[in-house]
């Protein structure tokens, strides 16, 4: 195999996918360090850039794109075309709905590609007043939802199978791998997420991958942009030999239709180094390389960047999204992660799921429009999906920007998260019956659930009921997701200074 542009992409791409792919399958269990669970979503420059911006600080993990940012500096857009995961599965996802569309797909307009730098000033407008919803669309954060909610589930569910099946049948050469596979890479009970929003996402992408090639790279995403305008002047690009006859296969095949006047013409801004126009071109004449050393193509510079009319766009839909923002609020009543202040969270949660997914109780889950709408995706507690495990303290270890606070086990365990309340008009015990299950699961040292006999009660006499010591109670939530009563008869409402 000639190991040209095109190829060296192509093994990039695969090998940091599964690169990708082996950190979040390891991140669901205990044992990689912390680092190396966050270290993928540490490398985009737009999430270091907007929490900046949002809440004036930055987590010293998060610098780790400065890498990202100095390669772009130098070679352009080389991380999107081999490095983004989410690029390797729209390359798949292109070359599978190539035979749907035909190899090229539909020439769009190219004020288009305008769309992305509008949707980087509306995240840089809605980051002034401490909103990072749309961090959601960070192609790395996107990724790690998608492995999360989606792929991780689906097949554990699969390997639990096959595992099931290969020891029933005694495949005894491999039955030690198959035990190591089960035991370090597989849940029994599989975790579930509300991931509707996530699956609309996905499909959006792909249908823009059926009507052409790229489409999300091309058009929306605003990593792609931000890293366009960092790299505008990178000195690695596409350069032309004077080998060149000018007969547009290069640009009837460019992956993100950026060539023009029969590939004479590049908008460089936004090229990804991809190589096809090097590997279908005849005559040799496409290099990658240096500017200044060979023949340069000609660039029209302002129809492809940042121009006033986008800037304006994107701070006309910046300012107005202000308004369902501060608007769509409702009580808050969920639980947050221990430690975590609201406000901040807000401001500084990278919407990539990890704290979700390395939750071994499954407790942790997307807020979907349960309190604002600057909250979307952030994550919540909900105690009758599964409580906060009292020996664990791994969602504020792996939070890559600090939206979550990394308390050491010990304060941990003495943090408040929330408070419980018992309904006495719904409560097995106080209805008579003997239960007290609250009391058994309690997990701090001095029961928060205490027992309360009600001595002069004439019909319950000496039957103990459960009482919450509020100042004993963290709101963990062990009671509430134990409690048989449907809808709970004991639930954890929110502190008031979360």
């Amino acid at each position: 195999m000639k190991l040209n542009t095109r190829t060296i992409k192509i093994i990039s791409q695969v090998l940091f996918f599964i690169l990708f792919a082996i950190i979040i399958s390891l991140s669901y269990k205990q044992s990689p360090p912390d680092w190396y669970k966050n270290l993928p979503q540490t490398l985009s420059p737009l999430s270091l850039i907007i929490t900046l911006i949002a809440d004036k600080t930055i987590h010293p993990i998060m610098l780790s794109s400065i890498v990202v940012i100095v390669s772009t500096i130098i070679t352009g857009r080389v991380f999107c075309g081999y490095v983004c995961p989410l690029g390797a599965i729209i390359d798949t996802a292109d070359y599978i709905f190539g035979r749907i569309r035909g190899r090229v797909g539909a020439k769009l307009p190219a004020f288009l590609y305008n769309i992305k730098y509008s949707l980087l000033i509306v995240a840089i407008t809605l980051a002034i007043i401490g909103s990072t919803i749309l961090l959601i669309l960070d192609p790395l954060s996107l990724t790690s939802q998608l492995f999360t909610v989606i792929l991780f589930p689906f097949f554990n569910t699969i390997g639990m199978w096959l595992v099931k099946l290969l020891l029933f049948l005694g495949v005894s050469p491999f039955s030690d791998t198959v035990v190591f596979i089960e035991k370090e890479l597989l849940f029994e009970s599989p975790p579930v997420y509300r991931f509707t929003p996530f699956i609309l996402i996905i499909c959006f992408i792909l249908l823009l991958s059926i009507i052409t090639r790229r489409g999300w790279c091309r058009y929306i995403c605003p990593l792609g942009a931000l890293l366009s305008l960092i790299g505008t002047r990178a000195p690695f690009a596409r350069q032309l030999t004077d080998d060149c006859i000018g007969c547009g296969a290069c640009e009837r095949l460019c992956r993100m239709g950026i060539l023009a006047e029969s590939g004479m013409q590049t908008r460089k801004s936004e090229c990804i180094l991809c190589g096809e126009c090097a590997f279908i071109c005849a005559k040799e004449a496409v290099l990658y390389t240096a500017r200044g050393k060979h023949k340069t193509d000609s660039t029209n510079r302002s129809k492809f960047l940042l121009t006033r009319r986008t800037l304006f766009t994107g701070l006309g839909i910046g300012f107005l999204s202000i308004i369902p923002i501060k608007l769509i609020k409702k009580k808050d009543t969920v639980i947050r992660p221990p430690g975590t202040d609201r406000e901040r969270l807000e401001k500084l949660c990278l919407r990539c799921g990890l704290c979700i997914r390395v939750c071994p109780t499954n407790a942790l889950q997307h807020d979907i429009l349960h309190t604002s709408l600057s909250a979307l995706f952030t994550p919540q507690l909900v105690a009758r999906v599964g409580p906060c495990s009292f020996n664990c303290n791994l969602c504020g270890r792996v939070c890559p920007s600090g939206a979550i606070p990394k308390l050491t086990l010990k304060i941990k365990q003495k943090t408040r998260m929330g408070q419980a309340e018992i309904v006495r008009a719904t409560c097995l015990s106080w209805l008579g019956e003997t239960c007290m299950l609250c009391q058994e699961v309690c997990p701090t040292p001095t029961k928060a659930i205490i027992t309360r006999h009600r001595r002069n009660h004439p019909e319950f006499k000496g039957i103990p009921a459960p009482e919450v010591d509020k100042d004993l109670c963290i709101g963990c939530g062990y009671c509430e997701n134990i409690c048989p009563v449907e809808p709970p008869a004991i639930k954890v409402h929110p502190l008031e200074f979360q």
